[in-house]
């Protein structure tokens, strides 16, 4: 076993993005995936989409995937779709920008 440093989302994006506004981010790190999306300041740090490892054919991945979902629209994210192997999360006031009505 070896022990590996760690940070925070919201440290890294404070360190080489301070300040910009991110229209995309992508997330896989096996199973790890939902403490990274709870380690961003969501108040400073909205991505418009987020993609994220969402595996919807391993039956042990559910609970994860709902853990998941159910974190990002706390923060005000919609879920979009999903590939066999991601899912894509729109942030709701550019979801609402974009789509106006689309999705309803």
């Amino acid at each position: 076993q070896k022990l590996i440093k760690t940070t925070k989302l919201s440290n890294i994006l404070d360190k080489y993005i301070d300040n910009f506004d991110i229209d995309f981010i992508t997330i896989d790190a096996e199973g790890y995936d939902c403490d990274i999306l709870k380690s961003n300041n969501w108040e400073k740090y909205r991505p418009k989409v987020v993609v994220i490892e969402y595996i919807t054919y391993y039956k042990s991945e559910l609970e994860q995937n709902t853990k998941i979902k159910e974190f990002l629209e706390s923060v005000g994210y919609r879920f979009l779709c999903n590939s066999p192997t991601n899912a894509f999360f729109v942030e709701n006031k550019f979801f609402t920008k974009r789509f106006d009505n689309v999705y309803d």
